[in-house]
């Protein structure tokens, strides 16, 4: 923007001063897990994947620049561009993540271009096993011990449910 004061109708020279906004960063793709048009799906929900985030008016360093992915810190390892960088995927869980990049003060439109695979349950062991993948007889009041087995359950804290009902450890 050029400045230039206007007094009793008398315009000054036009000043020499330039200001200029600063521009947020901007996410416009996410790869390195299976990866779908601009989004990266079925992620492990233990995380340790290096990601690659797309964009624009990425800052040239790593100095006060962050990645989240959800709430979670997506580390960042490597700054290749004004638009592009990478990150190592935190733990997390759940679908349509939202990727947000962070320079300073400014911030991206949050962009949900990630999302952890589902969780797989492979067997169930306790009380009278059924089959591989059920078991019956249980206790109704409770405390009688059942063993998940499977993979993708996301963070250590997981809420496991059995009928609508918390399971404790």
């Amino acid at each position: 923007y050029v400045f230039q004061v206007t007094a009793l109708n008398f315009p000054s020279i036009e000043g020499t001063d330039r200001y200029s906004y600063p521009v947020a960063p901007d996410v416009t793709r996410v790869s390195g897990c299976t990866d779908v048009r601009n989004t990266t799906i079925n992620c492990p929900t233990i995380g340790g994947v290096v990601l690659t985030v797309f964009g624009r008016n990425f800052p040239a360093s790593n100095e006060s620049t962050s990645v989240k992915i959800g709430v979670r810190n997506c580390i960042i390892t490597e700054f290749i561009s004004q638009s592009e960088l990478r990150c190592t995927l935190p733990v997390g869980a759940g679908a349509d993540q939202a990727v947000t990049v962070i320079a300073g003060s400014l911030f991206s439109r949050v962009r949900y271009l990630l999302s952890y695979s589902a969780p797989t349950l492979t067997s169930v062991t306790g009380c009278t096993a059924e089959s591989s993948t059920s078991t019956r007889l249980c206790s109704r009041a409770g405390s009688d011990k059942i063993t998940l087995s499977g993979s993708n359950f996301g963070a250590s804290n997981a809420l496991i449910l059995v009928g609508g009902v918390a399971c404790s450890n």
